[in-house]
């Protein structure tokens, strides 16, 4: 935690502070060994609520152009998961886990995860038309 302070107070300490109320200003920390960085990524996600002198402050990594390319192509299948309630992440460089009937399956090929991603909306369709077909079966049996 000393780690993040030191270096964001190091970051803002220089040029004009904003106003009251006014968006949030990116800071953009280029740091020379591997290991800071990731010291302070993983601080700031067990922190998860990362404050300096009362305000907010989030950490962000910095992917490259490749690696942002190629997390950007999970867009639909996170799409179809987050709208279907299913639990999903995005690992890092670029690998989706869902977690299906408990188990978590992890995929590296978009392609691969979006067919999966639309066989557990279907099956979770059929099941839900399943049962409303019992609840109906039920229902017109007591009358």
């Amino acid at each position: 935690m000393c780690l993040v302070i030191t270096l964001l107070s190091v970051c803002c300490g220089a040029g004009v502070r904003p106003s009251p109320g006014a968006p949030a200003r990116p800071i953009i920390a280029h740091l020379r060994h591997y290991g800071d960085c990731n010291a302070i990524l993983g601080c700031s996600r067990e922190l998860r609520k990362v404050q300096f002198q009362g305000n907010k402050i989030s950490i962000y990594p910095d992917f490259t152009l490749l690696v942002q390319n190629a997390r950007r192509e999970f867009a639909p299948v996170k799409k179809l998961l987050m709208n279907s309630g299913h639990a999903y992440a995005l690992l890092y460089p670029t690998s989706l886990r869902i977690v299906a009937r408990g188990k978590p399956h992890i995929f590296t090929d978009p392609k691969l995860a979006l067919k999966f991603g639309k066989k557990l909306v279907k099956e979770a369709r059929d099941k839900e038309r399943r049962q409303q077909e019992d609840v109906d079966h039920l229902l017109s049996d007591n009358d």
